[in-house]
């Protein structure tokens, strides 16, 4: 019968470290000639200096966590912003007089108030970016369930009127109707 086995060159100072261990434990079968059979035995560093080269990554269900906590802080600095800035509903901050222009034109409000991501923010559209991006009062705004659910479904189409997104003026669009926020 024929025995073989690989052979990995290792520096001098390694094998004769190895050998000592090894004799130092009883196993003395494991020596052949000028070649050191560990068939069966693993290799590991130990002690304050040793790291693995490629270390056991985070698993998915704890990355995920983290990640989640870290953008539920700025989701909550953001939407705080956004409903000091528009109240109940976007469509229901205005005065009294536009209030009853746009309720006859977009139905009034109803239902509770919702943060809702606007069309050019919109969380399909923003997968994958760091949350500080995802999550800008530029591109979120507080609207009613009813109103939420019309821009949603693009009944009401909402464009921006200057560079500063929803912190600006907004047009809002449904069917033939066009309402402008005053500057």
């Amino acid at each position: 019968m024929t025995y073989t086995y690989a052979i990995l060159d290792v520096s001098r100072a390694t094998y004769d470290e190895v050998r000592r261990l090894l004799d130092s434990a009883g196993y003395q079968h494991v020596f052949d000639r000028d070649v050191i059979d560990m068939h069966g035995i693993a290799l590991r560093a130990v002690g304050a200096d040793a790291v693995l080269a490629f270390p056991k990554p985070e698993p998915h269900k704890k990355a995920k966590a983290r990640a989640k906590r870290s953008e539920k802080v700025v989701e909550s600095e953001v939407r705080s912003a956004v409903v000091d800035r528009d109240g109940y509903c976007r469509f229901y901050r205005l005065n009294d007089t536009a209030r009853r222009h746009v309720a006859a034109k977009f139905t009034p409000c109803y239902g509770k108030s919702e943060w809702g991501h606007l069309p050019w923010k919109r969380r399909s559209r923003t997968r994958g970016m760091a949350p500080a991006v995802r999550h800008q009062t530029t591109g979120s705004a507080m609207f009613c369930k009813h109103h939420h659910e019309m821009v949603d479904s693009y009944e009401i189409n909402v464009v921006a009127l200057t560079k500063y997104g929803a912190d600006g003026p907004l047009r809002f669009e449904c069917g033939e109707h066009t309402y402008e926020e005053p500057a």
